[in-house]
């Protein structure tokens, strides 16, 4: 059973929230609906919005079968690195990166909001957006992190190929 907080439950009940809901259930992901980044023993990482979920589906897709029993299976914040475990931060910014786009492909097949993702976890550098800094340069190229999610059976080519043209897209208006 899934915890609800009702401060985050607004997006619960939107054709997004319901696919990405039943992709955790199918893929026995845990998670809550609760303050983002915030575990709880049993019922995993807390999100607040369609995106959040999406994007630790996407970590839980990338990670290591051997890394998905531990609270925070991603590498990426709350906890930078994971407890106990030394983890090579390339190696970590490079499941991350794999882990974002995992998760913008997710929103894109169930009709949520792909855009502000890209916008969130710093695909585009948005002059409207002080508040996100750009972690992966100016104009990230992500064909290499798509290549590698079309080459472990995650994504199609054809969803790699709408993600970089959404991208493209995107640049040509900020």
């Amino acid at each position: 059973m899934t915890l609800i907080d009702d401060d985050y439950s607004d997006w619960l009940e939107s054709e997004a929230g319901v696919a990405l809901q039943r992709v955790a259930k199918r893929l026995g992901m845990p998670w809550h609906c609760g303050e983002w980044g915030r575990y709880r023993r049993g019922m995993g990482v807390g999100v607040t919005v369609a995106s959040e979920l999406a994007h630790e589906l996407g970590h839980w897709l990338v990670a290591p079968p051997s890394r998905r029993h531990v609270a925070y299976f991603g590498l990426g914040s709350p906890n930078e690195l994971l407890r106990g475990q030394r983890v090579d931060p390339d190696f970590a910014d490079d499941e991350e990166r794999r882990a974002s786009l995992m998760g913008v492909v997710l929103l894109r097949r169930v009709g949520g909001d792909a855009e502000t993702a890209l916008h969130d976890h710093g695909w585009v550098v948005d002059p409207s957006r002080p508040d996100l800094t750009n972690r992966f340069g100016e104009r990230p190229v992500p064909a290499l992190w798509l290549t590698d999610l079309c080459n472990a059976g995650l994504i199609s080519r054809r969803e790699a190929n709408g993600v970089q043209l959404q991208l493209k897209r995107i640049w040509r208006q900020v």
